[in-house]
């Protein structure tokens, strides 16, 4: 038996086994998400962070709304857009929702109603129950031309599907 085998296996029966300390992009967001439950927000950050360098949507989306609402960083809106983006881009629902609501309101001084349609219609595309809501104020807001409202009617339809009860006319 070669000398190295020899040597784990006796490294192994006295308890020093070789463990694995990579975490997973998921473990690491749920590592910051019991971390914010636990009223630590602040203990968060870091495994957001780590998990959003990792392409892990929901985890950008938290880093965007903590740099929002300053929760376990001081608030800076510039970092909430770019995590924001990022999310949105790798698809979370919420993220792009934060982002229609963002244009839609002018958080950073500018709105911009085109990009707030744009965000909120990929959110509903990805289910997200409350853009496809506001997707359809903003539609019926935009004109009483017909073809507004059918398609107003329709997302107020899809959001009281998913669950949406604002929705359900």
């Amino acid at each position: 038996m070669p000398v190295r085998t020899i040597l784990v296996t006796l490294l192994i029966m006295l308890g020093f086994a070789p463990v694995s300390v990579a975490q997973t992009a998921e473990e690491l967001f749920l590592e910051g998400k019991a971390a914010d439950e636990s009223g630590i927000p602040e203990d968060a950050i870091a495994p957001y962070e780590q998990a959003c360098e990792m392409d892990h949507g929901q985890a950008c989306n938290e880093l965007g709304f903590a740099y929002f609402q300053a929760e376990g960083v001081e608030t800076d809106l510039s970092k909430a857009l770019i995590y924001f983006e990022k999310a949105c881009d790798l698809n979370d629902a919420m993220a792009c929702g934060n982002l229609g609501v963002w244009w839609d309101k002018g958080m950073t001084g500018v709105e911009d109603m085109e990009k707030a349609q744009a965000y909120h219609r990929k959110a509903c595309d990805l289910d997200f129950d409350t853009s496809c809501y506001d997707l359809g104020v903003a539609l019926l807001d935009e004109s009483d031309a017909p073809a507004n409202t059918a398609d107003a009617m329709t997302l107020f339809q899809k959001a009281c599907d998913l669950g949406f009860p604002g929705g359900c006319y």
